[in-house]
């Protein structure tokens, strides 16, 4: 895989997921601020889609990290650490805010 390839790959999987991820939580908080007396509670729906977003990102793989071991014939697929960290913290950020995005609301309004 070249180099223009794999940026591309990076932005598909990883700087696109993030940014929609940010709109998401802006455009979502911004939403019940705006229905504060009719609250729809856009920001606990945005948490199921950030959550997927984020377990999207841990699938990111660039061209050396995977590697086959002929001799116990495994694959082995490794992921980049921070990658990792970036998907653990936006998976838990959606599922935080899935779970409990209404009392997050009522609290802070």
């Amino acid at each position: 895989m070249n180099s223009p390839e794999l940026t591309n790959s990076k932005k598909i999987m990883i700087y696109i997921p993030v940014i929609i991820c940010l709109v998401l939580l802006s455009l979502s908080l911004l939403m019940d601020i705006y229905q504060k007396q009719d609250p729809q509670y856009w920001l606990q729906r945005s948490g199921s889609v950030i959550t997927v977003l984020g377990a999207w990102i841990s699938f990111y793989l660039d061209d050396k990290s995977i590697d086959f071991n002929e001799e116990m014939g495994v694959l082995n697929m490794y992921t980049n650490k921070g990658y990792k960290i970036l998907s653990l913290i936006i998976v838990f950020i959606g599922t935080l805010l899935w779970g409990y995005g209404d009392l997050v609301f009522k609290l802070v309004l």
